[in-house]
This record gives C-alpha cells, sequence and structure tokens, in this order.
C-alpha cells in the first residue's frame, strides 16, 4: 500500500498542471483537468478501477475523454465533429472532408459501396461542439 501510494504522490507531483485536487471527507482526491496525455489518461483509469474508494464520475470521464473517435482515432478535440446518422459513430468533419452543414451524415462504413459520403438531405444532423469544461486552460 505504501508503493501504490507513493507512485500516485509522484503521479501527482509530476502532472500537476494537468490535474486538480480536492478534499472530499477528508480524503484528498485527484480530478483530471483534460490536460493530460492519452497515455496517462489510460494508466489513470486502471489505477483508479483498482482503487478501494468509489471514484465512478471521474473514472467515466476520463474514460469519455479517451473514446477514440473518426477515421483518424483520435478523442475529441475541438473542431466540430459530426455523428452517422446510421451508427451514430462520431468523425470530425475535416476528416471526412464534410465542409459544409448538412441535413444529415452517413459514414464511409454504413455505405461502403459509394467514395464518398452519402448525405440525406431529409434527416436531421447532431454536430458536436466543444464545451467549456474540455478547453485546456489558457485556452
Amino acid at each position: 500500500m505504501a508503493a501504490t501510494s507513493r507512485s500516485r504522490k509522484t503521479l501527482i507531483t509530476e502532472n500537476s498542471a494537468a490535474l486538480r485536487s480536492v478534499w472530499h471527507h477528508n480524503d484528498l482526491v485527484v480530478i483530471d483537468s483534460g490536460a493530460l496525455p492519452l497515455e496517462d489518461v489510460f494508466k489513470l483509469i486502471c489505477e483508479g478501477e483498482n482503487l478501494p474508494v468509489i471514484a465512478e464520475e471521474e473514472l467515466q470521464s476520463l474514460r469519455a475523454r479517451s473514446m477514440l473517435h473518426c477515421v483518424c482515432l483520435k478523442p475529441y478535440n475541438s473542431r466540430s465533429m459530426v455523428s452517422c446518422s446510421q451508427c451514430g459513430e462520431w468523425y470530425h468533419t475535416y476528416c471526412v472532408k464534410l465542409h459544409w452543414r448538412t441535413e444529415a451524415y452517413v459514414c464511409s462504413a454504413c455505405c461502403p459501396a459509394e467514395s464518398s459520403p452519402h448525405i440525406d438531405p431529409l434527416k436531421s444532423m447532431e454536430l458536436k461542439t466543444p464545451l467549456l469544461s474540455h478547453r485546456r486552460p489558457g485556452q
């Protein structure tokens, strides 16, 4: 237990700008601020799942942030994204070469016979835009 505690202290010290600490029931709790690299997020998820405390909200936030999207297999970022109206997968509009607002988007995985994305003007499309909580400090 002492070695685990020491490694967490080291991780907190090394990433103090990326993590914020709060006191909860006399325990120091570390929360991700969104500035950690993806590799460190995966490490924190593994460590958090093995902790004898309940940190489900923080773990859900880390899992959501580490989900890979799009054909570029990158996590969500501040660029606009579009959801495929058939499978629901998210794509960066830049990566799928969608430079105009359209009513619906169907990804190439859902319509593989076509080389370009299928656009159905009769269906609605949801654009994903960045939330203030997703911005890094100083932006």
